[in-house]
């Protein structure tokens, strides 16, 4: 004999971004949960209800909106076209115009979270500081365990921008490919620190001595034309910034793109916000956002050429103060 019986449950939904509610509700419907036994025997009939309280939004969406504002976790460093600050210290560039873009569509205002490394976006994140970070992030297998990625909206090569007098040296016969010298002799490869390059170059260039840097313009750059550094691993748009930036760079450096090896980029959210990915990924298809190097160097021309003339008077500077400094250590030695 069957015996039948209703079972009614009410489900909670509280704040993603916010643990602490987010058990509370849990609790919550676990105190709600009843079964009502039959009252006879004598009914055969199974009763079984599930009563969702109506929500129209997905947590996360009302969430944001309850906030008032999409957290964006963003690179402290400039990254041009990317995210930078113009003349006048207003904050600009293409991750922001999404950024802003996708707060307007959710009806919320945006806020910045600065942070000092790649990775620290990606934490930010996976700790519910941040709603989503857009920063220029790529695509990594310890990253993608932690959290969800949206499509991606840029797409570049990998590449090696090597010093062509280090390159040289290692060579015996003349023949030797780069790959023959990395595995041979061990070289110095640069990556920036916190980054996902230090994961490509375990994965692509594991016989080199790999380094970090943790600046582009006073460390990576200096280092790499000096020799100090075979080469530095990272994407095509950052190495052919440099190459045009600085006007000996082409004669000092050799910009070798990696075969079949692309660095898209994404945007980053936690793990558990579906609904928000499928809101950044239609605003993607909606607006068309889609770049590779060629278009972005032709959207941000202006903004590119600044930065590359600013670059390059930098670098001028340094190379002028490093010519007296050894003049100078010249004549104490005489």
């Amino acid at each position: 004999m069957w015996k039948s019986f209703g079972l009614v449950i009410f489900l909670s939904f509280g704040c993603l971004t916010n643990q602490v509610l987010a058990k509370e509700n849990a609790g919550k419907a676990k105190e709600q949960s009843t079964i009502t036994l039959p009252a006879t025997h004598q009914q055969r009939s199974t009763d079984f209800r599930v009563t969702i309280q109506p929500q129209e939004e997905p947590p996360e969406i009302v969430c944001i909106r309850e906030k008032g504002e999409l957290v964006v976790g963003i690179y402290q460093s400039d990254r041009v076209p990317f995210f930078m600050d113009d003349e006048q210290g207003k904050f600009i560039g293409l991750d922001i115009e999404i950024a802003k873009g996708l707060a307007e569509a959710l009806g919320v205002k945006v806020k910045f979270n600065r942070i000092s490394t790649f990775d620290g976006t990606v934490k930010c994140v996976v700790q519910r500081n941040c709603d989503i970070a857009i920063s220029k992030l790529s695509l990594t297998q310890k990253r993608a365990n932690k959290v969800l990625y949206s499509n991606p909206y840029v797409t570049a090569h990998k590449v090696l921008l090597i010093n062509r007098l280090e390159l040289e040296k290692y060579k015996r016969t003349g023949e030797e490919s780069i790959e023959y010298i990395i595995k041979t002799y061990h070289p110095k490869v640069a990556v920036t620190r916190g980054s996902s390059y230090e994961d490509f170059a375990q994965r692509l260039i594991p016989d080199a001595e790999i380094v970090g840097y943790d600046s582009w313009e006073e460390e990576a750059i200096p280092k790499l034309i000096n020799g100090e550094y075979f080469a530095i691993l990272d994407d095509e748009f950052q190495a052919r910034k440099l190459m045009e930036a600085i006007p000996d760079a082409p004669l000092q450096l050799l910009m070798v793109k990696i075969k079949k090896e692309f660095d898209p980029i994404f945007m980053i959210l936690p793990w558990s916000s579906l609904h928000l990915r499928e809101v950044v990924n239609r605003y993607l298809e909606i607006n068309d956002i889609k770049y590779d190097v060629d278009k972005l160097y032709e959207e941000y021309s202006a903004y590119l050429l600044k930065d590359n003339q600013k670059l390059s008077t930098k670098w001028m500077k340094m190379k002028k103060l490093k010519s007296i400094k050894n003049s100078q250590n010249k004549m104490n030695k005489d």
